[in-house]
């Protein structure tokens, strides 16, 4: 079975001058006083789940009619999600940092019998669910960190229910140099805090 993804997406964050929501998950920003605030993330997914025989095992395809056969779904998903952030900083440099998406995802998509075969486009909604916990240490240069991301799917396409979730764990070290004072110069007016 082979899954192959691509996401193009962005997040607005309403309150940008006091609350960093990428400052623990680049690193690139500092945090520097607790804060939280309101976001909205809008992106478009692809998404191709495809298999040598079918994706239902024998036992399985007495069950789902004309979709027992079927080897490969292909998927165009919009989202538009709201979301809520927070990084709360104690000892001054220490982060507990929190973020959560929910949506209804327009989910399009086509299912195949074989490569060959034309399929008509259907629709669904999908339950989108995805959040990130972070906690770490940024002092003015070093910064170190653990994350948590999980991010979780579900709906019905056409009789069958189908839910996906996805994790990730890390570990992130690094060191902060200074940025070039024309680079500091150019975008000091959009520069959040703590840069």
């Amino acid at each position: 079975m082979l899954s192959k993804e691509y996401q193009f997406e962005g997040i607005y964050n309403f309150s940008w001058r006091k609350y960093s929501y990428i400052a623990p998950i680049t690193f690139s920003q500092r945090q520097i006083i607790s804060h939280a605030g309101f976001l909205l993330k809008t992106g478009v997914y692809y998404n191709r789940l495809s298999a040598d025989s079918a994706l239902l095992n024998r036992r399985q395809q007495q069950y789902y009619g004309d979709f027992n056969d079927v080897s490969t779904i292909r998927s165009i998903s919009i989202r538009i999600a709201p979301g809520l952030g927070g990084n709360l900083v104690f000892f001054k440099r220490v982060y507990l940092s929190a973020a959560a998406f929910t949506s209804f995802d327009v989910y399009f998509y086509k299912y195949f019998k074989s490569p060959d075969e034309k399929a008509d486009s259907k629709q669904t909604l999908m339950l989108e669910e995805d959040g990130s916990v972070n906690l770490g240490y940024q002092s003015r240069r070093f910064y170190a960190g653990l994350s948590y991301e999980i991010e979780k799917r579900a709906g019905a396409l056409h009789s069958m229910d189908i839910s996906t979730t996805y994790s990730y764990k890390g570990i992130e070290l690094g060191y902060r140099f200074n940025a070039p004072h024309v680079v500091k110069k150019v975008y000091k007016k959009t520069m959040p805090p703590g840069t």
